[in-house]
């Protein structure tokens, strides 16, 4: 019995030994882009810190660059496959704050009344908040010309996942 179990120790080391042999006269090489997906998979997942006023200049800067996107395509966002492509492509949530909207989340409609109170004094500008534990909201007020005055009549709402304005910061 014993004899046996020291032959299929012994086996079992050539087994090992071989595979060892072959695994290194393999050639395992990564291809650039293979080797391009595994370093982007590490950045995502190192962590990082990020005071807070880099989240809110990110998110200001996040925030314009779609707000600009918007009112150049599409101010209305009629067009409902830019708006998902573009809640796709940046991973945010857009919606128009107008005093009829009816699905306001708190804030929001605190947002909403502080800029409707600030309309007639003017100088209304745009604007990021904390949402929860890991959101953004971008806010900027939209005007219409009505009998040469600029007349508050909505506001661009852009929520934003705190893990994409970070991983912006990255780029």
């Amino acid at each position: 019995m014993l004899s046996a179990t020291l032959a299929l120790v012994c086996i079992m080391k050539k087994l090992i030994y071989l595979s060892l042999i072959f695994l290194g006269a393999c050639d395992a090489k990564l291809s650039d882009e293979q080797r391009k997906k595994m370093r982007e998979r590490m950045d995502q997942e190192e962590l990082q810190k990020v005071t807070e006023a880099e989240l809110l200049e990110a998110s200001y800067s996040r925030g314009r660059q779609i707000a600009t996107l918007v009112e150049g395509m599409d101010p209305d966002l009629a067009s409902l496959p830019f708006r998902d492509s573009l809640e796709k492509a940046y991973h945010s949530t857009l919606l128009f704050l107008t005093p009829k909207t009816l699905a306001l989340s708190g804030m929001e409609g605190q947002i909403l009344e502080a800029y409707i109170a600030g309309a007639t004094e003017g100088g209304l500008q745009d604007h990021v908040q904390k949402m929860g534990a890991d959101s953004m909201v971008y806010t900027k007020p939209i005007f219409r010309k009505e009998q040469g005055q600029e007349v508050f009549i909505k506001a661009l709402s852009i929520r934003m996942h705190k893990k994409e304005i970070i991983l912006s910061i990255r780029k």
